[in-house]
């Protein structure tokens, strides 16, 4: 009895009509066994140029076998009623939402109630502000039309431009100051990636144009952004103005912005926020972060805008809901970054969020000197070459990850019997490597890759931000004094993973410099030092230690975790 050989072998093969096939180019379909496992196959049709596989790809099979080793075996140790209640209660891996999933719900409307006006109350300003079925507005007026104008979007109160003259006075700032303009350009070159809750083309024309009455340009929103850009001008030029900036910036928000609440004061103290935890001073980050995200709730970021109808069609635009839903993801992503620099529990939650995926709309002819490194060049044609939104969409699908990691990890041990959460465990280390084989072409990044080809910051901080939750969800396991198999696996993924950031680290310096880091390289590279220090060599652990003085003159959180701790 014969058996027809594997669709990837090498040995000759039989077509269909009977006849033998010698050759190793026979077009086959994917394999049934990858296919099966919901995983993609990496092998190509014509044998003798496959591919060899990934080691992600391996460790992914690797980690689905392992798993269901464990359970069989724990199965084999439990009673009868034990089984039965296993069998109900098991995440299994292959079911787990994979990270490649959609990022949002495709038609948010099916699972909520459309257009739900109700949902807003009308402050006393005319700006709306979002309540649920419980909120105390819903009880008092539920059914009855509500006392108040016609639903607007906040813009800049009056008022605020006008008292923001005598905050510039005390702090020497002139916003028409080409120093501004210097760290404008800055920020959106190097920063502008890692902080997608602004809408640049919006901002840059409100300032250039109308900045009075804006929706999206306040004097606050433009001193945060620049005290953020002035953290990475050159040594010499650096003086006492980018503090100022974050000063005046902070005062016109604490007085202002925090009892009116708008699109760009959300953006103000999450962009303060950042500034904070850079500077180590993380109880006000933390602060800030939250009043950030509790303020975009309250405005009602989380529902879509094609969800409800504002009878201001000035907010109705494409543009607008774009806008909306930009902050909302950016925020998203920036509380699940937070919560992973301080090991707290998120605030924003995906499936409390009915938010469309995010759209591309075309830049204006104006953008391109504000371009971002990496996506200047108007000639290209790959389309993750001049828009962010294809990285965006990468860093919410991770973020996604993060939430149940964060979730799971704040969890007490002594609620969740053990060998549910090895599963757990296992399931996110699976959806971590699946995220990464699924990565598409423009994304990938190999540590073989030489020093010298080019690395758009963009890529270097999604692949940062993947090596640094494979070390925070393993590192425990790793350095546990057990020897069996899981402590093994998790090791091998902490180093794994330390190695990357090693060689993320070293192009990054090479081809930019470390002056321009994303603050996420300050998160991963403590935790590759951490591992390094454990499992890893001592060259690799000494470049990185001395990487840590060159990253802290932009991020001094860098310098205080390692020597004198939070």
């Amino acid at each position: 009895m014969s058996t027809a050989p594997h669709p990837h072998s090498g040995e000759s093969a039989v077509l269909s009509n009977g006849a033998p096939h010698h050759g190793k180019t026979l077009a086959t379909e994917p394999c049934r066994m990858c296919e099966k496992a919901g995983v993609p196959c990496e092998y190509r049709h014509v044998d003798k140029k496959r591919k060899p596989a990934s080691q992600d790809h391996l460790d992914l099979l690797q980690n689905r076998v392992a798993w269901l080793e464990e359970f069989i075996i724990d199965l084999q140790q439990s009673s009868p009623s034990e089984i039965s209640s296993k069998l109900r209660s098991a995440s299994f891996i292959s079911s787990s939402p994979r990270a490649g999933s959609s990022v949002s719900r495709q038609s948010p409307a099916a699972s909520s109630t459309p257009r739900r006006a109700t949902n807003f109350h009308v402050t006393s300003d005319g700006s709306l502000s979002f309540h649920g079925p419980t909120s105390i507005y819903q009880v008092m007026f539920d059914g009855q039309e509500r006392p108040g104008g016609a639903i607007r979007e906040a813009a800049s109160p009056v008022g605020a431009f006008k008292n923001a003259d005598h905050v510039l006075r005390h702090f020497d700032i002139d916003i028409d100051d080409k120093r501004i303009m210097q760290a404008l350009v800055i920020f959106f070159k190097w920063q502008y990636p890692n902080f997608m809750f602004i809408y640049r083309d919006a901002f840059l024309r409100d300032h250039f144009t109308k900045r009075q009455d804006s929706k999206y340009w306040s004097v606050s929103l433009l001193l945060s952004i620049c005290a953020l850009g002035t953290l990475m001008l050159p040594a010499s030029e650096q003086d006492d103005f980018g503090l100022r900036c974050h000063d005046a910036a902070e005062t016109i928000a604490m007085v202002t912005d925090l009892v009116n609440p708008s699109i760009t004061a959300v953006q103000t103290f999450l962009c303060l926020a950042f500034y904070e935890i850079g500077a180590g001073r993380l109880s006000k980050g933390w602060s800030f972060s939250g009043i950030a995200f509790r303020m975009a709730q309250d405005l009602g970021f989380q529902k879509d805008s094609k969800l409800w109808v504002a009878p201001d069609h000035s907010v109705n635009t494409r543009e607008h809901f774009e806008i909306r839903r930009r902050i909302y993801w950016g925020c998203y992503i920036s509380d699940k970054l937070i919560s992973l620099i301080f090991g707290r529990p998120v605030q924003l939650i995906y499936s409390e969020a009915e938010v469309y995926e995010l759209e591309t709309l075309p830049d204006p002819p104006f953008i391109l000197p504000w371009r971002s490194v990496g996506f200047d060049d108007d000639t290209a044609n790959q389309h993750a070459d001049i828009s962010m939104i294809p990285y965006i969409s990468e860093q919410i699908k991770l973020a996604r990850i993060w939430e149940r990691m964060l979730s799971l990890m704040s969890s007490s041990p002594n609620q969740i019997h053990m060998s549910v959460q090895q599963q757990n465990l296992n399931s996110l280390n699976h959806d971590l490597l699946d995220w990464r084989t699924r990565l598409p072409e423009w994304a990938v990044f190999t540590v073989w890759d030489p020093i010298d080809k080019p690395l758009k910051p963009s890529i270097a901080a999604l692949h940062l931000l993947y090596n640094s939750a494979r070390i925070a969800l393993n590192f425990d396991e790793a350095t546990s004094p057990d020897t069996d198999n899981s402590s093994t696996r998790a090791r091998e993924a902490c180093v794994q993973a330390a190695t990357e950031t090693h060689s993320i680290l070293r192009r990054f310096r090479n081809q930019h410099g470390l002056r321009n880091s994303p603050l996420i390289i300050v998160y991963g590279v403590i935790q590759a030092i951490r591992t390094l220090k454990a499992f890893g060599t001592p060259e690799e652990l000494n470049s990185l230690m001395e990487a840590i003085s060159e990253i802290a003159v932009t991020w001094p959180l860098a310098n205080i975790v390692m020597h004198q701790g939070p």
